[in-house]
């Protein structure tokens, strides 16, 4: 299946094998949650009691990460991870509080679209997550168009997943300090003017 998270590690996984080398995976390697880690350390500071930070929710390193430094040093601070509804595997498993697989995705946002949680990811997120939450493709879309608008930059989808949040339910936000991690650009430039462009 091109596009294929979950095909693309297992192919990946196999090459490492044959060549007898290390394949450093998102959120199962130790390393990567550390280095998301290091952006809860720029935002604790800067947080207080109420405030929330929207993180983008794939394979899980970006949220344990952040999450875990933000509940040591700012424990106020609400995290909310968020999910494309075409994506939704971790969210599903961090509301059952067990692992819920997908048999497929359907989003633009291919960056978070992962379909078999990993068991020790989800005991983290369960520690540090105080929310997950679903959005829509149009809401991704709105957001990277904002992002573009209103900040010059261009975002892959999974970049404005925390805007998409805002968008869906700013009751939720209205009045309150609110954070989204905004981060990668990895997204085809043909494609990206034809979802912006309205």
């Amino acid at each position: 299946m091109d596009g294929d998270f979950e095909v693309a590690r297992e192919r990946a996984a196999a090459i490492a094998r044959q060549r007898g080398v290390r394949l450093v995976e998102d959120s199962l390697d130790i390393e990567t949650c550390e280095g998301a880690a290091t952006i809860g350390l720029e935002l604790a500071g800067a947080l207080a009691a109420g405030d929330v930070v929207l993180i983008a929710l794939g394979g899980g390193a970006l949220a344990t990460g952040v999450g875990h430094v933000l509940k040591a040093l700012a424990p106020g601070v609400e995290v909310v991870c968020v999910q494309p509804l075409g994506a939704p595997a971790l969210t599903l498993s961090w509301r059952a509080r067990r692992v819920v697989t997908t048999d497929s995705v359907d989003t633009i946002a291919d960056g978070v679209a992962g379909r078999y949680p990993i068991p020790a990811v989800l005991d983290d997120l369960l520690q540090v997550a105080d929310d997950a939450v679903l959005v829509r493709e149009a809401s991704i879309v709105t957001g990277m168009r904002l992002l573009l608008e209103y900040a010059g930059l261009v975002v892959e989808p999974s970049a404005a997943l925390g805007i998409a949040a805002v968008l869906e339910d700013p009751d939720r936000f209205a009045g309150r300090h609110v954070v989204t991690i905004i981060c990668g650009g990895n997204v085809d430039l043909d494609v990206y003017h034809r979802w912006v462009t309205p």
